[in-house]
């Protein structure tokens, strides 16, 4: 088992070691391994992006509930003030 890191850092030692058991297939599965974990990083990284969006947009949400709510308390507030006066 070869630990993603040290694959990360080092791939090309990685190769060397591998082609030494002479097993050229073991070179193609690191070279596809790499390119698994490149594209999960990728898939990691736009996620954590929208992951700040909806968090983001759940705060405008929330204040604009709010906002809502205090204005038609405001309104509600006048309407009775004007029945009365």
């Amino acid at each position: 088992m070869i630990d993603i890191r040290y694959l990360r850092s080092e791939p090309d030692t990685v190769r060397e070691l591998m082609a030494r058991r002479n097993k050229p297939e073991l070179i193609g599965l690191l070279d596809e391994a790499l390119g698994f974990d490149g594209r999960m990083r990728e898939i990691t990284a736009e996620r954590d992006a929208i992951r700040q969006q909806v968090n983001e947009l759940s705060k405008q949400v929330g204040a604009l509930r709010r906002a809502r709510h205090q204005a038609a308390h405001v309104v509600t507030h006048h309407l009775l003030h004007a029945r009365l006066a």
